[in-house]
């Protein structure tokens, strides 16, 4: 629910200042466009209000923040088989408990937003329903018309000018003006006063009109964009993207209506003459497209007026293209600037909040502290390294000094992703994490150039908070010397036996042996790097384990490092 939650809050908080922007960038654009033709002002209409609805959505997915967020400075491949992860910085987080309870009012206000926003969608997609409830009874209350043998004459001819499949002619008593209601059977709807009043060009002008917008399927799609804008009606800025679909929509149907009655100055006149003869305060049916279904008659009589040449097609393009192009940037930049927002700490993030290890051979060697702000985390990562074979296998890891905080987090799905920024050069890394238990998790990175085969690595929790302040060293964890980590200090060592059955003269060879120093500084997890040979490297093995040393020490705490040692054998 919380991820639910948090989208919904998301798309009403970026849509409450993207969608004006859109419209507001739509309006400069269709000015840029109004001597191109009505049909690309139409066109660009109509992206603009699909973009309205879905750049919000995008933005409360953070899928733009993911994709960007996914460039690291962190993680890189030192051969085909090893990774190596090296962090440094500072961070530090308060309790688990601290965060508790500092969301109260952000999150009965997020509750309250949602729930106008709620209330508008129910009640804007009960209005559709009742509206097209209502067409439908209109329809069937209509009668057929019984038309005069002239005006049928014009309604045929334009039948076959549009190319339209026989739709019906009825009379309605209750609608003032002519329209369009259907898609798969069509039907123009005429108020009774026209069959007594309007004169051969006006039945004309109606029926090329009415045509038009069945020739389009203009129906169907005004239903599809009402639908669509159902998620953004609570916004003013909607109704103007939906007036200029209607605009721009009405000239496309004047320009074809003139076009095949070929006189587009009679056509205007016409238009005049019905407005002054109708009620243009009338309702029309709540679906049906009316002869004057935009709010734009001036406009449409002073376009059929002063059609003047239109551009060529390449200034045509050049506009559209740089139209395009002005949209697009702007809708992109948009949606790098998008709100987040924070929510109540739920039962959802507990499970995957507290002190986590992650693990190799039994052991840890980073630590992740994951502590909930609202509907994310914060909290920090120790700094660490590890190697990969080519099967994708963990061979090596370790800890270093520092920490590294987190800067973001955000669920896809039960996937958290967690995303970690360099406090020095600011490079970024990001990791997914994927609970398989109460206390049990997987890690992985979420690097593009990762290797195909890489596994996840384990981690446990040890704890549902995170460690107070000044205790973030992790005392099973193994560091590196430097950075703050001094070297341990031989005490006393003992020199390799050389092994029976050498007889040889002159021999010198040397074994390489790595080994961790444990922060009581006695030596562990021998093992051989660098092979002489079995009898010579079982040798070594148990020289290096009679090693003590004073142990290293970071931040004033003896902590365990890694280290590797020559043994030397000789025979003069």
């Amino acid at each position: 629910m919380i991820e639910l939650h948090r989208f919904l809050l998301g798309y009403i908080l970026n849509s409450i200042w993207q969608v004006p922007l859109i419209g507001m960038i739509a309006y400069c654009c269709a000015l840029l466009l109004r001597r191109v033709g009505a049909n690309v002002q139409y066109r660009f209409w109509v992206a603009a209000l699909v973009t309205a609805v879905l750049l919000p959505i995008v933005s409360a997915g953070g899928w733009f923040a993911s994709l960007f967020g996914s460039v690291s400075g962190h993680s890189h491949m030192k051969t085909s088989s090893t990774m190596s992860l090296l962090l440094d910085g500072d961070g530090g987080v308060s309790p688990f408990a601290a965060h508790q309870g500092s969301h109260w009012l952000t999150a009965n206000v997020g509750n309250a937003l949602i729930a106008i926003w709620l209330g508008f969608v129910i009640y804007r997609a009960a209005a559709l329903m009742w509206g097209w409830r209502r067409t439908l009874a209109l329809v069937d209350e209509a009668r057929v018309a019984t038309l005069p043998d002239a005006i049928c004459a014009i309604w045929t001819d334009l039948q076959v000018r549009f190319q339209l499949s026989r739709p019906q002619v009825l009379i309605s008593d209750v609608i003032a003006m002519p329209a369009t209601v259907g898609a798969r059977r069509a039907v123009v709807l005429l108020p009774p006063s026209l069959l007594a009043n309007a004169s051969d060009d006006e039945f004309a002008a109606i029926f090329a009109h009415e045509s038009a917008h069945i020739h389009r399927g203009d129906f169907l799609w005004n239903i599809l964009y009402e639908v669509l804008a159902v998620p953004a009606a609570y916004h003013p800025a909607t109704r103007l993207l939906r007036r200029g679909i209607a605009n721009s929509r009405e000239l496309v149907c004047d320009a074809m209506a003139a076009d095949q009655l070929k006189n587009a100055t009679g056509y205007a006149r016409s238009l005049i003459r019905i407005a002054g003869s109708l009620s243009m305060a009338a309702s029309v049916p709540a679906h049906a497209l009316g002869i004057f279904e935009g709010q734009n008659l001036e406009k449409r009589v002073l376009m059929l007026l002063n059609r003047g040449v239109r551009p060529g097609r390449r200034v045509t393009a050049m506009v559209v293209v740089g139209c395009s192009l002005i949209f697009g940037s702007c809708c992109l930049a948009a949606s790098a600037f998008n709100f987040q927002p924070a929510a109540v700490v739920s039962e959802e993030l507990k499970p995957f909040a507290g002190t986590w290890h992650w693990m190799f051979k039994g052991k840890p060697f980073i630590t992740m502290v994951l502590v909930p702000e609202g509907d994310h985390f914060s909290g920090y990562m120790t700094n660490g390294f590890f190697r990969n074979d080519a099967d994708g296998g963990m061979t090596d890891a370790g800890s270093e000094p520092g920490t590294t905080p987190i800067t973001r987090t955000f669920f896809t799905g039960k996937v958290l992703h967690i995303i970690v920024t360099d406090p020095r050069d600011k490079s970024v890394s990001s990791w997914t994490m994927t609970l398989t238990g109460s206390d049990k998790a997987e890690f992985f990175t979420d690097e593009t150039d990762r290797p195909k085969n890489l596994k996840p690595w384990p981690a446990e929790r040890v704890s549902e908070t995170a460690p107070a302040p000044g205790k973030e060293i992790n005392a099973n964890a193994v560091y590196h010397v430097g950075d703050g980590v001094s070297a341990p200090k031989l005490v006393s060592s003992k020199d390799p036996e050389f092994p029976s059955g050498h007889t040889e003269k002159d021999f010198s060879g040397n074994c390489l042996v790595s080994f961790v120093v444990d922060s009581s500084g006695v030596p562990e997890q021998v093992r051989v790097v660098k092979s002489l040979g079995d009898d010579f490297d079982e040798r070594a093995v148990e020289a290096v384990k009679q090693y003590r040393f004073e142990p290293a020490m970071y931040k004033g705490q003896p902590v365990a490092v890694s280290l590797k040692v020559e043994v030397n054998f000789r025979r003069f």
